[in-house]
């Protein structure tokens, strides 16, 4: 476990006009976090897609990494919703690795 001294607000507030098309698209894992079902306090290259954004505010989410030794990718396939304005995204996953 590594620790940078922060910790996560309690009730962050948000972001103004949040754009949910925006937010889509590949993203990286700066950190992380133990206990994380999918993957390994050792993997790497940990990654999070959101695409095919529905007309209801819903999306696909699919969270990949990788073993420490750059073997083939596996993760989890979930959807996702971020239901006000205010860019809080709440993620469902279905426990069926990818």
């Amino acid at each position: 476990h590594m620790s940078l001294g922060y910790q996560c607000p309690a009730n962050p507030s948000g972001i103004a006009n949040f754009n949910a098309e925006a937010y889509l698209g590949l993203w990286y894992g700066i950190l992380k976090s133990t206990g994380i079902p999918y993957t390994s306090y050792d993997s790497v290259c940990t990654q999070s897609v959101y695409y095919d954004l529905q007309p209801d505010g819903m999306f696909t989410v699919l969270n990949t990494s990788q073993p420490a030794n750059f073997g083939p990718r596996s993760g989890l396939a979930g959807t996702g919703d971020c239901p006000g304005p205010n860019g809080q995204c709440y993620v469902e996953f279905y426990n069926i690795p990818v």
